[in-house]
């Protein structure tokens, strides 16, 4: 992989993500955008956590694979050693809730992958909840993404591509990632109360204490066409404990 941006807008090869933040591409006044970069990744997560912009009725389209790590070693992130085998950058999610400060910023837009993986994902905090790549979504809609080689590790409300979603349709996505979790964790989403997840698989690992899917770890919404063949593990200390191969616990009607 090249760690340096291409030249001369030529994107041949992968770079990865210098952990800057770049929000150059974004007007107020625009309502359809392009990504291109890992750092203008993080700078649609800036602007969703601040409050600038929820999206809301707006279109962001993924023009290029987005590598936020070097992932040669991404399955050795997750063993103990005090974090000497994580690697450079840590993702903060799209989207976020404050349970201290009761503030709720979740991402409200559409986000097209356009058939672009993101690879890389690295969150590790056991006390933080909503996290993936991203947090929390409200009304939105996000499409024809990839994510491979990343370990998302938190308390609850913990997924692949989204931690917490809401009224939200997810469709032609997948997850090959490693996601661990107290409760409510899913190869795919955390905590579903989406409007439809369709066309979706998941072929990484969950490992979870209570609510721990496949695909979904707590599920309130509709699922059509999807499957997991990935691992699922229930910790010892709760036995299993709404384990499940696709959802953890689902409680749709």
């Amino acid at each position: 992989m090249n760690d340096t941006p291409p030249i001369g807008g030529v994107w041949n090869k992968l770079y990865i993500w210098n952990g800057s933040t770049d929000t150059s591409w974004y007007s107020e006044n625009n309502n359809e955008f392009t990504i291109n970069t890992p750092e203008q990744l993080a700078g649609l997560a800036f602007l969703v956590n601040i409050g600038k912009d929820n999206f809301e009725g707006k279109i962001i389209k993924l023009l290029e694979d987005i590598a936020l790590n070097n992932t040669a070693n991404w399955r050795d992130w997750g063993k103990r050693g005090k974090g000497k085998n994580a690697p450079a950058n840590k993702w903060i999610p799209i989207g976020c809730y404050s349970c201290d400060d009761d503030e709720f910023y979740p991402f409200c837009g559409t986000f097209d992958g356009n058939g672009k993986v993101v690879s890389g994902i690295y969150i590790n905090d056991k006390e933080e909840g909503n996290q993936g790549l991203f947090g929390c979504t409200e009304s939105a809609e996000i499409k024809n993404l990839g994510l491979t080689d990343s370990y998302i590790n938190g308390f609850g409300n913990i997924g692949g591509l989204a931690g917490n979603n809401f009224d939200s349709i997810i469709n032609n996505c997948y997850s090959a990632c490693t996601v661990k979790g107290i409760i409510a964790v899913g190869g795919l989403i955390g905590w579903n109360h989406g409007k439809m997840i369709s066309d979706c698989y998941f072929t990484g690992k969950v490992i979870a204490d209570i609510g721990g899917g496949g695909l979904v770890g707590r599920n309130y919404g509709q699922i059509s066409n999807s499957y997991s063949s990935g691992t699922v593990k229930g910790t010892k200390a709760q036995g299993q404990s709404e384990i499940g191969e696709l959802v953890g616990f689902d409680g749709f009607d």
